[in-house]
């Protein structure tokens, strides 16, 4: 007694195929993972370093006019280090030295901060009547190389003589 099976199972063509397309499916949205990922960790650098450019344009903007700190004076650069104090951000620790020679945290990240303080004037030989200070800030790898997260960010604030008013430009 021979029993015929209605049965039928897949081809190893059939399967080898079907594998092949998941596979290619697969691996599209792995490197989509990747890619933002990588793009993510992007934004949190920039959000950083946004934050520290803020940070350093309210200390400019809290001093008095005649204050020593913004004489001109020709772009200066300082290094800063951060280092990601909550869930919340970031808070400056130290300075660059400390980040390239000691600091193997992965979180760690050392900036260039670039300040430039110019005094305009409305004429040639006239009053100041205003300042215009550019913060320039650009991201730096723990070896001590550009880092290829974010490019430089830039933000200027003019500050306006007593004579002009608060607000005035």
């Amino acid at each position: 007694m021979r029993r015929k099976s209605q049965e039928r199972g897949f081809t190893l063509l059939e399967t080898t195929i079907a594998l092949s397309v998941m596979l290619v499916v697969g691996l599209g949205a792995a490197s989509l993972f990747f890619y933002a990922v990588r793009y993510n960790s992007g934004a949190a650098d920039r959000t950083n370093e946004l934050a520290l450019l803020q940070r350093q344009m309210e200390t400019y903007r809290t001093l008095p006019w005649n204050s020593a700190q913004l004489n001109t004076q020709a772009a200066t650069t300082t290094g800063i280090m951060t280092v990601a104090s909550s869930a919340y951000g970031t808070a400056p620790t130290g300075n660059v030295g400390d980040c390239v020679a000691s600091n193997t945290s992965s979180d760690a990240r050392c900036y260039d901060l670039t300040t430039t303080i110019e005094d305009l004037t409305t004429y040639t030989g006239g009053p100041v009547m205003q300042k215009r200070i550019t913060l320039s800030i650009a991201p730096r790898s723990v070896n001590g190389t550009n880092d290829w997260r974010s490019a430089p960010v830039s933000v200027v604030v003019w500050r306006s003589s007593p004579a002009l008013g608060p607000y005035r430009q």
